[in-house]
């Protein structure tokens, strides 16, 4: 196949983007599969966290229970920028080989058995507002301008977490509607399985910018809350006594949670030298400049009482007064299980 660009699509200004990574993924899809390497290769969307759809192929072995799925959109924009079609098939193909024998945990065809499965219930945290289409379809908890949602992991290892989201279909498979039932596991599992981990801001500052570090990090007493694996950690603060311990490590004072994005939060103490105004704005700067859209979480801030001991939402100006670490967008490789 010839690797011209004008060959695989029409002008960039007669088409949309959607529909140019579409005849991109086509034309992916063919040079790959012309190798016959023993794997066949489906094209679809997929709809990720705040209504953000990524166009993927999916690479089916047979034999194999868990489905590699390349997302197409950072090969697409290469292509756009002169990266040849040869080179991008080569990335990709590299991307499924790397991942290919990737195999879960556990056996896949015990989703459908709750006795086997509940000791792996987890739940994570998504945006209320951006995701409210989903949410008809999959048992949910509000908490103040999120909403909980449960999911099953399938495997990890240091690329990231395979794993899917336990929906009313699998609920009638287990013969229970008690979303109840589903938030006591997950909050006896997650932990479980995705210890908490609180780093001090200032290490972590030192870490990117170790110049004059040392001074400036004394006067930033703040922490940085996330999980063992570093996805989708921002849940930490639903684990039981968490937010006390944190508290603690401020020597009991009341504190403020940034929730920077769907991996991580940052607690600020209530008399740092800043406004929950300040904070406000700062998380809404940080939202808008630097946080992906599939891992945005909320625009508002929560403030943790200690001697209520409950987090309260502050989600406009003038609410209270008070006297990053970025973590990795995640791969854009990604698993499903064969049908």
């Amino acid at each position: 196949m010839t690797e011209n660009k004008e060959d695989i699509r029409p002008e960039i200004g007669e088409i949309t983007k959607p529909e140019g990574i579409r005849v991109f993924a086509e034309a992916v899809k063919e040079r790959l599969l012309s190798e016959d390497r023993g794997f066949d290769i489906g094209i679809n969307e997929y709809r990720k966290n705040n209504g953000v759809v990524c166009l993927g192929l999916e690479f089916r072995t047979p034999g194999k229970s868990m489905v590699p799925i390349v997302y197409l959109e950072p090969f697409w924009e290469a292509f756009q920028n002169g990266t040849s079609m040869e080179k991008i098939c080569a990335q990709i193909l590299g991307c499924y080989e790397e991942n290919a024998d990737r195999e879960p945990g556990f056996d896949v065809r015990d989703l459908g058995d709750f006795g086997k499965i509940s000791s792996r219930i987890c739940y994570r945290f998504v945006n209320a507002e951006k995701n409210r289409e989903i949410f008809r379809g999959l048992p949910h908890r509000p908490f103040h301008d999120l909403m909980i949602i449960y999911y099953i992991p399938l495997a990890q290892d240091e690329e990231g977490i395979a794993s899917t989201v336990v929906n009313d279909t699998l609920m009638e498979a287990w013969g229970t509607e008690e979303e109840e039932e589903l938030y006591k596991l997950a909050e006896k599992n997650t932990p479980g399985m995705f210890p908490p981990v609180l780093d001090i801001l200032a290490d972590i500052l030192r870490e990117l910018f170790p110049i004059n570090a040392e001074e400036e990090a004394q006067h930033i007493p703040m922490l940085v809350g996330t999980n063992s694996a570093k996805m989708n950690g921002a849940s930490v603060i639903l684990y039981p006594d968490l937010l006390r311990s944190v508290s603690e490590r401020f020597g009991g004072k009341s504190f403020y949670i940034l929730p920077s994005s769907i991996h991580e939060v940052i607690f600020v103490p209530e008399d740092y030298r800043t406004s929950a105004d300040a904070l406000l704005d700062l998380l809404r700067s940080v939202n808008k400049d630097a946080v992906a859209e599939k891992e945005f979480l909320s625009d508002n801030i929560y403030h943790y009482d200690a001697d209520t001991g409950e987090p309260e939402l502050i989600q406009s100006y003038g609410a209270q007064g008070c006297g990053g670490r970025r973590f990795h967008e995640g791969k854009f490789l990604t698993y499903g299980l064969a049908g």
